[in-house]
């Protein structure tokens, strides 16, 4: 058997020497960063680590500061790693909230309290068998509306319609406030769409399959040939003319089935007014700037956006906006959001559109970057891209793989008056564990 001892022990070594470095020259990001990364990895020690983090946090005045603090002065409690365990779990950081879990758990094994929390980050990170383990270790479980929900989404994840819908009924009868309701009746449209997929015979190791199942929603392109690790989703995504030109094109077929659309919204930038202006080309319908200020309460349709990443500054868009219908063209997938768009072009964790920036390589393999953004009207670049011939047959290739996801009365999505589901904390786009080299 090989021995790796001494791996391991440059690898710590290396570590902790990159840490100092950032240190030494007042880099508390980087080294805050390098800390996460470590701790997550296991490469370097780790109360070492706790005690660097009190001096980088306590420069930030941060608040875990403390949290930290005490589990370097008590480090055979438990409460102080449940403690920063729960906080990185809310902070929507799942693999550093497992970390702490884990610790507690070595401390105190039979605490209860750390099982669903740590349950909870298990899921996220795709280990749905091992969260049910610890979710059926708590006593009486099967009294407590969210650790059935939890068992049955987490039972949804593993294809075992049967098992998922014991826990929803179980959790059903435990249902009282209008939260609860409103997470139960997600569970059940997911278990009834899980049910028709595997009735159609799609395959389930899929992106668009998931998002799908879980919020009913359509994702029109994935990534083929990162199916093995991504499971159909970008980590980055360099989009070429002919590629966006298709994407727009399926989208256009798809935005056709809205019945009475008159006109459709786009939110103000340079990225999504190209868009707009391709579909409404391609649709023969006018696009209106959005206006938040001037829109606010007014009926919307259909409102487009470029990237997921302008939903953070309107998390209330459907409620506060009255829009109806939502198609994102790249959503990324590594954080959460409150928002489940009714129409997704695709996701990729990093996206350049064909009019941002061009990444070449000179004689010498030096990179070299060009920036397109700005440099040409939004008219312009729709022009290049209606102008790009895009085959027919195509077209109709890709609306063929969407044809299973729609219902039989078109996209049941898009004629709904109010379709838009809410995404919750604790859900995932795909229940596939992802490769530790991308946290």
């Amino acid at each position: 058997m090989k021995d790796t001892t001494n791996n391991t022990t440059n690898a710590t070594y290396e570590m902790e020497e990159e840490i100092k470095k950032a240190l030494e020259r007042s880099d508390y990001v980087t080294a805050l960063n390098l800390i996460r990364k470590a701790l997550i990895h296991n490469s370097a020690d780790f109360y070492w680590l706790c005690k660097q983090a009190v001096d980088v946090l306590d420069y930030y005045d941060a608040r875990e500061t403390e949290w930290f603090d005490e589990l370097v002065k008590n480090p055979n409690k438990a409460d102080p790693y449940i403690t920063l365990g729960n906080y990185f779990l809310k902070q929507d950081d799942p693999q550093l909230a497992r970390v702490f879990f884990e610790k507690a758990l070595s401390l105190d094994t039979e605490n209860y309290n750390i099982y669903v929390p740590f349950s909870v980050a298990l899921a996220e990170l795709g280990e749905h068998k091992k969260a049910i383990k610890y979710l059926k270790r708590i006593p009486n479980f099967q009294e407590n509306f969210w650790i059935n929900f939890q068992l049955a989404w987490c039972y949804l994840h593993q294809h075992d319609t049967e098992l998922s819908e014991y826990y929803l009924n179980l959790a059903e009868d435990l249902a009282i406030t209008e939260d609860e309701k409103t997470v139960l009746q997600k569970g059940i449209n997911a278990l009834n769409r899980l049910k028709k997929v595997t009735e159609r015979n799609i395959s389930l190791d899929s992106a668009r399959t998931w998002y799908f199942i879980q919020h009913g929603g359509l994702l029109i392109q994935e990534n083929m040939k990162g199916r093995e690790t991504l499971h159909g989703k970008y980590l980055a995504y360099w989009m070429n003319v002919e590629e966006i030109a298709l994407l727009l094109r399926v989208a256009a077929e798809l935005i056709r089935i809205i019945p009475n659309l008159h006109e459709f919204f786009y939110w103000p930038n340079y990225d999504t007014e190209i868009i707009a202006l391709v579909l409404e080309d391609l649709l023969n319908v006018p696009a209106r700037e959005f206006d938040p200020l001037t829109h606010a309460q007014s009926k919307i349709d259909l409102l487009i956006l470029s990237k997921s990443d302008i939903l953070a500054e309107i998390p209330q868009i459907y409620d506060r906006f009255f829009v109806k219908r939502l198609f994102v063209v790249n959503m990324r997938w590594a954080e959460p959001q409150t928002v489940a768009p009714e129409l997704i072009g695709t996701m990729a964790q990093l996206i350049q559109f064909p009019w941002g920036e061009v990444y070449k390589f000179d004689e010498k393999g030096n990179l070299l970057i060009e920036s397109h953004y700005g440099k040409d009207t939004p008219g312009n670049w729709m022009k290049k891209i209606l102008a790009t011939e895009i085959p027919e047959t195509l077209v109709k290739k890709q609306l063929l793989f969407l044809r299973p996801f729609l219902e039989e009365k078109q996209l049941n999505l898009w004629t709904n008056t109010k379709t838009y589901t809410m995404r919750r904390k604790f859900t995932i786009e795909s229940p596939f564990p992802l490769p530790k080299e991308l946290f």
